[in-house]
């Protein structure tokens, strides 16, 4: 191990050991010091049609991760748009300090987003067989960082150990009011 990695190694263990006291295990993510190359997709999705199903091939390296399953929706610059599609999805939410003011000055709250009914499903792809690993049914997605033009809404973090993966996305129900926003269905590990 050269010099530069050690110097990193131990200075990344000395941050660890500091947060330790902090719960930082309980955050969902990852940090890899030395760029270790990890697997990710990104999809164009269409949340206009009830039972389209969208499928993600994953191999997951030599190493467990925390994997990321979101979408990302992109509104572009126009402004009226992006208060638009941030009222939908719910990011302006009473109680966190967030408020908008509608056409006549009024302070908005909005409580909850829009429902984006959708199924998530992860397979183990073996040689000569495909095991179901884990199924869930989500209809309220929450924030997950971006910008006004970027807006992600998380699905789930699930730890996946190193093997091929079949990803699976159904949406349960048609989303009209976000028809002709473009979505991306993002797979990655939080960090990298």
């Amino acid at each position: 191990m050269n010099s530069n990695a050690l110097r990193l190694c131990r200075k990344s263990s000395f941050v660890f050991m500091m947060l330790m006291p902090f719960g930082i295990g309980a955050f969902p993510m990852n940090i890899n010091w030395f760029g270790e190359s990890l697997p990710g997709a990104k999809l164009p999705i269409s949340l206009a049609e009830q039972g389209a199903v969208f499928v993600v091939d994953l191999d997951a390296k030599a190493n467990a991760y925390t994997y990321s399953f979101y979408l990302r929706f992109l509104v572009g610059a126009d402004k009226q748009e992006q208060q638009r599609v941030s009222t939908i999805l719910g990011l302006k939410e009473r109680g966190n300090g967030s408020t908008y003011k509608d056409d006549h000055g009024e302070l908005c709250y909005v409580r909850t987003g829009i429902s984006i009914p959708l199924r998530l499903t992860i397979s183990r792809v073996g040689e000569n067989d495909e095991t179901i690993m884990y199924v869930r049914d989500f209809d309220k997605l929450w924030g997950y960082g971006g910008n006004n033009s970027n807006l992600p809404r998380a699905i789930d973090f699930v730890r996946l150990e190193p093997a091929h993966y079949k990803i699976r996305l159904e949406v349960l129900a048609a989303v009209n009011e976000l028809s002709g926003v473009p979505v991306n269905f993002i797979v990655d590990v939080p960090g990298k």
